[in-house]
């Protein structure tokens, strides 16, 4: 059955009873693998209006200025600008950057949401907002 499967064109074949730890360090690996081979991977910036942000180099910087930013920070950052405009609820947040399902733990991305917002308008200036409260929805990156 893994010859048949890995000849009719499968990447990878996980044979049952399985690990979940195994399997997600096997989905893990197809994504690095995936983005080396698409080229979206190693070099490429964000850009959204003022801020630039190089995943390479895993820096963000807005109108130029360096931004210090936490890890958690800087991902919540990465995801949402690379998809503005695009609704994140709470739960798909919290999943996306811890890699784990909400358990109720939406106070903890409420505190790192509202740090990545301060330093934001602090390099930015009130008048500027880049992420996007949606009530009841959850956020999103303003174009």
């Amino acid at each position: 059955d893994k010859m048949i499967g890995l000849n009719a064109g499968a990447d990878d074949y996980v044979v049952k009873p399985f690990s979940l730890i195994e399997l997600v360090a096997r989905i893990r690996a197809n994504i690095r693998r995936a983005r080396v081979y698409d080229g979206s991977g190693e070099n490429s910036q964000i850009r959204v209006r003022d801020l630039t942000l190089d995943l390479a180099k895993h820096t963000a910087a807005l109108s130029g200025t360096p931004l210090s930013l936490t890890r958690i920070e800087y991902e919540i950052l990465a995801l949402l600008a690379s998809h503005p405009g695009q609704a994140f609820s709470k739960e798909q947040l919290y999943a996306q950057i811890w890699q784990e399902p909400c358990y109720g733990n939406e106070h903890v991305l409420n505190t790192h949401m509202n740090r990545l917002r301060a330093k934001l308008k602090a390099a930015a200036g009130d008048d500027v907002s880049y992420i996007r409260t949606l009530w009841g929805i959850g956020y999103r990156m303003e174009e």
